[in-house]
């Protein structure tokens, strides 16, 4: 989720697109945000999760993209992302958590390796 925050600010940072409310001057259910549009930081992080919990438990995965489909849909529909945002937050989320399980992969060897030191020390 972090890696996924990160990656939408920069794109917000990147790309200043406005809101549905503030450019066709609509009355939006929630709060107006100062932060761009493009991608949903809120659909991003639900898809980040799915996606995440996806990789190491498939079904818990599936159900966890139900509710991560709903919020991205309610964020349409209340006019405050555009669907292009809601498709900018999937790939958004599945660029971090490939690089998050990438991550993860390439750093798994080091705490082995620190367990079998302290082991070996009489420490863990």
């Amino acid at each position: 989720m972090g890696l996924c925050n990160v990656i939408v600010k920069i794109c917000n940072i990147l790309y200043n697109r406005p809101r549905p409310y503030d450019v066709f001057n609509i009355q939006a259910l929630f709060h107006h945000s100062d932060d761009p549009s493009f991608p949903s930081n809120m659909a991003a992080v639900f898809f980040a999760v799915a996606m995440g919990m996806w990789l190491y438990h498939r079904k818990l995965g599936w159900w966890l993209l139900i509710p991560a489909i709903l919020v991205a849909f309610s964020r349409i529909y209340v006019g405050i992302h555009y669907p292009l945002d809601i498709i900018g937050a999937f790939f958004t989320a599945l660029v971090s958590t490939a690089m998050a399980f990438l991550i993860i992969k390439l750093a798994e060897p080091l705490p082995t390796k620190v367990i079998k030191l302290m082991r070996k020390i009489y420490l863990a």
